[in-house]
């Protein structure tokens, strides 16, 4: 005659691995998806996915995503590419920035709490956001991009462009200087710092974090990370979105999960 079990029962799972919920802030046992995404028609197709322990980092998971779905592509599909990847802090790493560039992707990431370099190679000191500060620590202000170099242009923050009588002119706010003496006062626009993108593409992304583009693209990545969140249950697996990669054409959507098993 069988005994009835009441009991919670625990198995062990050799994969599963303690990992870090930044989101959250706390620890988790079990497993995380990665799946890249789409947006089509203002839905987020899923094109590629894959389950790692929690252990794995952010950055190493997108390497692998993203180095499947351009094989995947180069094979199924050759015609489309990704315009552009938008990926969370996880992802702020040098290396995982010229990854993206040779795939011809523009990288979309913002820069981590605590990693973002104090001055460049060149001794050019920088703000939170990466943006070359100037001899006052001023913010300079980003001209444009020569394709043909490769190189970003930032000119003196107080020389800026506006309209006169229907023209483009430059105007230099003199009293916004904070050191009170121009540093160049006879060139319109410098300090002219131009910075290679692919001798540091982290401190100098193709596309300025301070950009509406770039805040529009990372704020609007998805509404799956409030509408998906649910707490978990005994006996279930419980989903956590805790961050997404967008791009101009494809998503990347990071879903962290734990399972717990239990009989009665």
């Amino acid at each position: 005659m069988p005994v009835e079990n009441s009991c919670d029962r625990y198995y062990a799972d050799p994969e599963a691995r303690w990992g870090w919920d930044s989101h959250e802030e706390r620890f988790i046992f079990g497993f995380r998806i990665h799946a890249l995404m789409a947006p089509i028609a203002g839905a987020d197709l899923p094109v590629h996915r894959a389950i790692a322990a929690a252990n794995a980092p952010d950055v190493l998971a997108g390497v692998e995503a993203m180095e499947r779905l351009e094989k995947l592509r180069q094979n199924v599909l050759p015609e489309p590419h990704v315009r552009a990847g938008i990926f969370d802090k996880g992802c702020d790493a040098t290396a995982f920035y010229r990854f993206l560039l040779e795939l011809k992707a523009t990288p979309v990431i913002p820069p981590s709490r605590h990693s973002m370099t104090p001055a460049d190679a060149a001794g050019i000191p920088r703000d939170a956001q990466g943006t070359p500060l100037c001899a006052g620590a001023l913010p300079m202000r980003r001209d444009g991009f020569d394709k043909t170099k490769g190189r970003l242009v930032y000119n003196c923050p107080i020389k800026r462009p506006t309209h006169a009588q229907g023209r483009p002119v430059l105007v230099t706010h003199r009293a916004e200087c904070p050191l009170g003496a121009l540093c160049e006062p006879e060139s319109k626009m410098g300090p002219l710092p131009y910075l290679p993108i692919l001798e540091n593409p982290r401190l100098n992304p193709p596309m300025a974090r301070d950009s509406e583009l770039h805040k529009e693209l990372f704020a609007n990545r998805t509404v799956s990370n409030d509408s998906s969140r649910r707490p978990p249950t005994p006996g279930s697996s419980a989903s956590d979105p805790t961050g997404e990669s967008t791009a101009i054409c494809w998503r990347c959507w990071d879903t962290r999960w734990s399972r717990t098993h239990g009989c009665g």
